[in-house]
């Protein structure tokens, strides 16, 4: 769990800047 929560924060910070709230969340589940 601490690795994954690692990679989608670090994800995170990439993608925040081209995408909102709601599209991250999408981007995820999307990914899983």
């Amino acid at each position: 769990m601490e690795f994954f929560g690692l990679v989608f924060f670090e994800f995170g910070i990439i993608e925040k800047r081209a995408l909102n709230e709601k599209d991250l969340i999408g981007w995820i589940l999307g990914w899983i």
